[in-house]
C-alpha cells in the first residue's frame, strides 16, 4: 500500500502522486509500488526494501546524503505460533533532501496515530521534525504496551491466588517471552537513537532538540518498565511453579492419609477373611459387631492423629 501525504500549514493532506516535500508511506508495498516510489525519488532501492524483512535489526546507514533510520515498532497481535502478546516489526525511516519514506511490512500504530491525528505541527516540509516525532511516538508505543502488560500481571496474580494451574504458567511464560522481545528492541532502538542525535542536521531548531531528548528519555523509561515487568514476570511464574507443586503434595498427602485410614479395617477384616479357626479366639473376639467397634474406634484414633498432624 502506497501513501503519500502532504503538510498545508494546518494538518496533513492525502496526496495522490508524489511531489516535493511531501512524505510517503509504504505498508507491506507491491513490486510496483516500490519502483514507483524508487523512480520518482531517486532513493537507494535497497533502502526501500531492507525493512520489509522481518528479521531486519535496527541501525543506522548513510550513503549518498540518504539517510536510512531501522527501529523495531510495537506489532500488537497475538501470535499463536510464537505465543506472544506483542511482537516488534521493523520500520524503516528514509530521510532524503526532498523526501521522507516510511517503509513497514504491516500496520504501525505509531505512523497510524500521526495521521489520524491530524496533529498541527507535524510538517512534510521539516523532515528532521517528522523524523523526530515518528521516533517519540513509536517510544510511546512501548509504554502503553507495557502498561496493558501490567495489567495482565496483575490480573494473572488474581488468578493465582483462586487457581493456580498450567494455563497460569502459560500466560505468564508469554508475558515473559514478550517483554525479553520488548528489551533487545528497546536496547536497539535507544541505540540507534542516540546515533541519529550526532547527526548536525537533526538539531535545526532548539524545540527539535528538546523533543528528540524526550525521546531519549521516553525510550530509557521504557527500557527500565521493561526490565521491571520481567522481574515481576519472572517472580509471579516461580510462584505459580511452586503453588502447583504444594497443591499437588497436598493431593498426595491427603491420598496417603486416607490409604494409612483404610489400611487398618482392611488388615483387621483380612485377618477375619482367612481360614481361622474362630473357637481359639477369646468369645469378645467372636462377636462381629465388637470387632467392628474395635475397628471403628482404631481408625478415629488415626483419623485424629493424622488431623493434628495436618495430614488431612
Amino acid at each position: 500500500m502506497l501513501k503519500i501525504f502532504k503538510n498545508n500549514g494546518i494538518k496533513l493532506d492525502s496526496i495522490s502522486k508524489i511531489e516535493e516535500d511531501c512524505w510517503i508511506h509504504l505498508e507491506n508495498p507491491t513490486k510496483e509500488e516500490m519502483m514507483h516510489v524508487f523512480k520518482e525519488t531517486n532513493c537507494h532501492y535497497d533502502f526501500l526494501s531492507a525493512p520489509l524483512d522481518l528479521e531486519e535489526m535496527p541501525r543506522v546507514e548513510r550513503e549518498d546524503d540518504q539517510y536510512l533510520i531501522v527501529v523495531n515498532v510495537v506489532n500488537e497481535s497475538f501470535d499463536d505460533e510464537l505465543n506472544l502478546y506483542y511482537d516488534t516489526i521493523p520500520l524503516g525511516i528514509v530521510v532524503l533532501d526532498n523526501y521522507i519514506i516510511t517503509i513497514s511490512p504491516e500496520s504501525v500504530s505509531c505512523i497510524n496515530n500521526i495521521v489520524n491525528r491530524n496533529i498541527r505541527i507535524v510538517s512534510t516540509l521539516r523532515r528532521n521534525k517528522l523524523l523526530i516525532q515518528i521516533l517519540y511516538y513509536m517510544s510511546q508505543e512501548y509504554l502503553k504496551a507495557l502498561q496493558k502488560i501490567d495489567k495482565m500481571a496483575y490480573d494473572i496474580e488474581i488468578k493465582m491466588r483462586k487457581n493456580a494451574d498450567n494455563h497460569t504458567t502459560i500466560e505468564l511464560l508469554s508475558l515473559e517471552k514478550t517483554l525479553v522481545y520488548f528489551k533487545s528492541a528497546l536496547r536497539s532502538n535507544e541505540s540507534v537513537i542516540r546515533k541519529t542525535n550526532r547527526f548536525q542536521w537533526i538539531h535545526r531548531f532548539e524545540e527539535d532538540s528538546d523533543l528528540l531528548d524526550d525521546t531519549i528519555i521516553e525510550i530509557g523509561q521504557a527500557s527500565d518498565m521493561t526490565e521491571i515487568n520481567m522481574r515481576i514476570a519472572r517472580s509471579l511464574r516461580e510462584a505459580s511453579a511452586s503453588l502447583i507443586s504444594n497443591n499437588l503434595n497436598n493431593i498426595m498427602k491427603v491420598l496417603a492419609s486416607v490409604t494409612i485410614l483404610l489400611t487398618v479395617p482392611t488388615m483387621i477384616f483380612s485377618f477375619y477373611g482367612i481360614n481361622l479357626n474362630l473357637s481359639t479366639l477369646p468369645p469378645y473376639l467372636q462377636d462381629t459387631g465388637i470387632v467392628t467397634l474395635i475397628s471403628i474406634i482404631l481408625t478415629g484414633i488415626i483419623f485424629v492423629i493424622l488431623k493434628k498432624k495436618n495430614m488431612l
